[in-house]
């Protein structure tokens, strides 16, 4: 070989082109089975979260809870306590005062409504960027029993138009939830239960002012004033009854008679008769402080109100001449409807009656 040895140099064949096709088909078939995979696991996962309550207490265990804003301090600080005792929730800050049952079950529903998601965060520094924490947190709700303090749930900033950001004490988790507005208010008026002032219509079987009288005698009402009775329209007793059962009240001003609240020397006083215990009336009395404001005590709950001067305007109109007054006109418009009944059947009688000839 003239002393020279020559490589051996070996040709592999290229790939045939034709397989590049059945290859990018497989790797397609592979990503897509992947995707599948991970979404299954991320819909399990998110099923198995929205099962998850973020409040992890039983809601009918609690006995206390007072929502507050702006907790971390400052001059719109205000909060508002609600308390479970004997079988009913009250206002403790308003002299325990009821409060309306189907105000607090909404805020418990609410409550216990509020399912985890994937969490927005969950670490602790992010716990002030999303203000939930006690220190920057918009509004918090503090649930205890009658042992100790269960927890709180802080809620921050705003998520969208309708949903807040919250967190609950002792986890690091955020959730982006919706919660209404209206279960945040501190304001006793709006947790008041002010159906325990009023009475069904239907309810009401007389009524006693200083100069009239009425009564429901079998299924009509009569109405005596100066020694006369009258006949009464059924829309002037529902006008009537409308006007002084539903009563409005500024603020709750304790169980205890005050000097200042001048009881003992009443300004305007009326009853009213119930179907239940017609014998023993229900007294509305109101009486005027030195300053000018109206105290209202009803004889049935334990409370002193301080009323609302417009509505006590309104009620204060009803006395006899305008009650008279009220009925002349409901029976000229009873008189004139029948009328009206009366003459659209004649009408039809009459022309039927020509259709048929």
């Amino acid at each position: 070989m003239n002393g020279t040895d020559k490589a051996t140099v070996t040709n592999t064949p290229a790939a045939d082109s034709s397989q590049l096709p059945l290859l990018l088909a497989c790797l397609l078939v592979v990503q897509i089975g992947l995707a599948l995979l991970l979404r299954a696991n991320a819909v399990q996962y998110k099923s198995a979260a929205n099962e998850a309550d973020i409040i992890p207490v039983s809601l009918g265990q609690v006995g206390k809870i007072v929502i507050t804003n702006n907790p971390h301090g400052g001059k719109k600080t205000t909060s508002l306590s609600l308390a479970f005792h004997n079988n009913a929730w009250d206002l403790p800050d308003q002299y325990g005062f009821p409060a309306a049952t189907r105000s607090v079950n909404a805020l418990t529903e609410d409550l216990h409504n509020l399912k985890k998601d994937f969490p927005v965060a969950t670490t602790p520094d992010a716990a002030e960027r999303f203000k939930v924490t006690a220190d920057t947190c918009d509004h918090s709700i503090t649930l205890s029993n009658s042992a100790k303090e269960l927890g709180t749930l802080f809620i921050g900033s705003a998520a969208g138009t309708k949903n807040v950001n919250v967190r609950w004490s002792g986890n690091n988790d955020i959730y982006s939830v919706e919660f209404p507005q209206d279960m945040l208010s501190t304001d006793p008026a709006n947790w008041w239960d002010s159906v325990r002032l009023s009475f069904a219509n239907k309810d009401v079987v007389g009524l006693e002012f200083p100069d009239f009288k009425m009564t429901l005698a079998g299924t009509g009402w009569t109405m005596s004033a100066g020694g006369k009775d009258q006949p009464m329209v059924p829309e002037t007793k529902d006008w009537v009854v409308n006007k002084l059962t539903n009563i409005d009240f500024k603020s709750v001003l304790g169980k205890d008679d005050r000097p200042e609240f001048n009881s003992s020397k009443p300004g305007f006083v009326y009853k009213i008769f119930l179907r239940e215990n017609p014998k023993v009336p229900v007294i509305y009395s109101f009486s005027q402080t030195n300053k000018g404001d109206w105290v209202l005590k009803k004889s049935d709950l334990p409370f002193y109100l301080e009323a609302n001067s417009f509505w006590l305007g309104n009620v204060k109109t009803v006395t006899a001449p305008t009650v008279i007054q009220a009925n002349v006109m409901a029976e000229a418009k009873d008189k004139w409807e029948r009328a009206q009944r009366e003459a659209a059947k004649a009408q039809f009688k009459n022309m039927h009656q020509k259709s048929g000839s």
